[in-house]
């Protein structure tokens, strides 16, 4: 927790004005995820999945729930094969996308069929096969089918988000974003509090 505190305040300053935000160090896989810290949209996340169990979640917020989209198609990047999830505030499982709809590629699109409205989001990447799974373990999504883009379906779902199971290829990634901002990030202070209930206030204070 001290350790992902520390990320965030060191990335602040440089990535303020940016519209891509780059993964710090590895970014966690269970709630919160790595915050994604600055002003405006938020056109792109890169990082990498270094090793077969490893898995990147992030913090974001959906300002254009109706335009939302998520996609690795055609971005740089040599993981080949990607998975796309994403999760409420509530670490609940809200869309999920293997790979993507249009065929001819083993990337991921996720859009905005399934996003209920605006808010704060965590997104999420692996590799085929890692894939999250519920507090009981069971899969909050189905392996199949592949290439289409779904609601939670598995015995698993939808949620929250506890673990993750399976392993995957490693590679660069870079997720391209529309209607999304930077993960509003609170005084120092209250970043102490990370978790769950830190979402909660980053929606209170968005309102205010």
């Amino acid at each position: 927790m001290k350790r992902l505190l520390l990320l965030c305040l060191a990335c602040t300053s440089t990535a303020a004005f940016s519209q891509v935000w780059n993964e710090v160090g590895d970014a966690i896989e269970l709630p919160p995820g790595q915050l994604t810290v600055g002003v405006g949209p938020l056109t792109n996340i890169v990082g990498e999945i270094a090793a077969t169990n490893d898995r990147d979640l992030y913090c974001i917020y959906i300002d254009d729930y109706l335009n939302f989209r998520a996609t690795t198609v055609n971005q740089p990047g040599t993981l080949a094969d990607t998975q796309l999830f994403l999760f409420d505030a509530n670490a609940m499982g809200v869309t999920y996308n293997d790979d993507d709809p249009g065929g001819g590629t083993l990337r991921s699109t996720l859009t905005s069929v399934f996003v209920p409205g605006n808010g704060f989001y965590m997104i999420a990447i692996s590799g085929y096969n890692g894939d999250p799974v519920g507090p009981t373990g069971a899969l909050i999504w189905n392996n199949t089918p592949f290439n289409t883009e779904r609601a939670p379906d598995g015995p698993g779902a939808p949620g929250p988000l506890s673990g993750w199971t399976g392993t995957s290829g490693t590679g660069t990634y870079d997720i391209w974003l529309r209607g999304a901002t930077f993960c509003a990030v609170p005084e120092p202070g209250t970043l102490a509090a990370l978790g769950l209930g830190a979402l909660a206030l980053l929606r209170r204070r968005r309102k205010a």
